[in-house]
């Protein structure tokens, strides 16, 4: 073969992988096309967050943000696909192709927005913090420098660290930080006012009580985004408008908390 040839081949072969490349690898923007086209979405959840996402008596992924997230993706023609993972690797499954989308609780925060998108918030959070009911502490006001038990990397965590100056004890959920606190191995937890709500229901003899004070969590809560799909987010956007406006998201939350927690301040009320 000649060298003309040789160098003829070698460019249609070169040309030929970087068209497989490129089917096989889509380039970001087209995650609105690929949702519409598919008529599926992939989405990352923690899965164990009662009463946002968790697997219920039948083993089936039920939850204010299941049920939201499904909602909002009928909307866009689709069905969600969702993948359950554990939250310190939820994000970073984005960063890994698992998913591009995470529905989680998730506040927005300048460090998160500098690496994902994310939309206009679908509900609102207020947190408390639980101490054992023989602690000395009545109110957050009391706090200093109490050891609190939290997911290292959860908005809730960052909160109890950054905001209140609390030494942190990583936990890798709400179950197992309850336990440390009423053990005595942990001063105090920080979480969301539905979660306690939901698990002094289901536990009325428990041994924590809460402090007086409420913290809001800010920015909270929206969907993340993987970066450059700025026609999904807008889609998504005008979906949770719609379902905040037509009351659909708040009767999600009141199915499952018995109020209206969703961000019903997005639509002028």
């Amino acid at each position: 073969m000649s060298v003309a040839k040789k160098i003829s081949s070698l460019v249609i072969a070169t040309l030929a992988l970087a068209a497989c490349t490129a089917t096989s690898e889509p380039s970001s923007g087209q995650l609105l096309k690929q949702t519409q086209e598919t008529h599926t979405l992939a989405v990352g959840t923690e899965g164990t967050y009662r009463p946002y996402s968790y697997t219920d008596n039948h083993g089936k992924l039920v939850g204010i943000e299941i049920d939201i997230m499904k909602l909002l993706a009928e909307d866009l023609g689709a069905q969600v696909e969702f993948t359950v993972a554990p939250w310190d690797g939820l994000i970073a499954g984005v960063d890994a192709g698992k998913y591009p989308v995470v529905i989680n609780n998730l506040a927005v925060s300048d460090e998160r927005k500098a690496k994902y998108d994310f939309t206009m918030p679908y509900t609102r959070d207020v947190a408390k913090f639980a101490v054992r009911k023989d602690s000395p502490l009545t109110s957050i006001n009391d706090l200093t420098t109490q050891t609190s038990a939290q997911s290292t990397t959860s908005n809730l965590g960052m909160l109890a660290k950054d905001t209140f100056g609390l030494p942190i004890v990583p936990v890798d959920g709400f179950v197992q930080a309850i336990d440390l606190v009423t053990a005595g191995r942990a001063e105090t937890t920080l979480n969301s006012l539905v979660t306690f709500k939901l698990y002094e229901e289901n536990n009325p003899i428990s041994n924590i009580r809460l402090l007086d004070g409420e913290v809001e969590t800010p920015g909270c809560c929206s969907i993340l985004v993987k970066k450059g799909e700025d026609n999904f987010v807008a889609e998504l956007n005008k979906a949770i408008q719609r379902r905040l406006a037509d009351g659909s998201i708040a009767k999600i939350t009141e199915k499952y908390v018995g109020e209206d927690i969703s961000a019903h301040s997005q639509v002028g009320e």
